[in-house]
């Protein structure tokens, strides 16, 4: 396996001084002495501190991208797995109150709620959930369970919070909110999610 490119170091050397001392608190001299290259360096990489968080939010939202259409119950979970993984591997991003109207943030990022959107809607067509499972209803969950998804992770990470849920479990939980929309198929559907990716729930 080839050695991490010098942008790549870059990148993961920032991730975690990001998350673990919050964006603001970090400078472009910091990073580069963790790395122990000259700010020159890091500079010519990328030019300014926003620089880095913008390739390291392209990079995690092309991951969500790279799911594809969703057309399944075990695609739509493993969609939201990776959303997960998202919020928690960039959490500095998602819990500092300057970026909460970045149009990145997992609340404001359009693609990727419309790939959801579309997931829901196509599982309706194809007779996972009921047709009662209409657009406003698909657009008003939707719209909670992102909102949720900054909560969980306020209450899994900030220090002192302590965590009301597993990240297995806040899965479990969207499809508990779906639960009530399932049609029979649906609902064997989702045991058999349940056996492959949830057994201990």
């Amino acid at each position: 396996m080839p050695a991490p490119s010098t942008k790549e170091r870059i990148l993961a050397a920032s991730l975690a001084l990001f998350n673990e001392r919050g964006y603001g608190n970090v400078t472009m001299r910091m990073i580069a002495d963790s790395l122990s290259i000259s700010v020159g360096n890091l500079t010519y990489h990328f030019p300014k501190k926003q620089d880095i968080v913008n390739a390291l939010m392209d990079e995690s939202f092309r991951r969500n991208a790279a799911c594809g259409r969703i057309t399944t119950l075990a695609g739509l979970y493993d969609l939201l797995s990776l959303m997960l993984d998202t919020l928690t591997r960039n959490a500095f991003f998602f819990l500092d109150d300057d970026f909460a109207h970045d149009e990145r943030h997992i609340y404001h990022h359009q693609p990727l709620r419309a790939l959801l959107s579309d997931a829901l809607t196509t599982l309706t067509a194809d007779g996972i959930f009921l047709p009662s499972f209409d657009t406003q209803t698909r657009e008003t969950l939707l719209t909670l369970l992102l909102m949720s998804h900054i909560t969980w992770l306020k209450q899994t990470l900030r220090p002192g919070a302590g965590s009301v849920m597993s990240a297995e479990e806040f899965l479990h939980a969207h499809f508990v909110v779906f639960f009530p929309y399932f049609t029979p198929a649906g609902h064997d559907a989702y045991e058999q999610l349940k056996k492959d990716c949830c057994p201990s729930l």
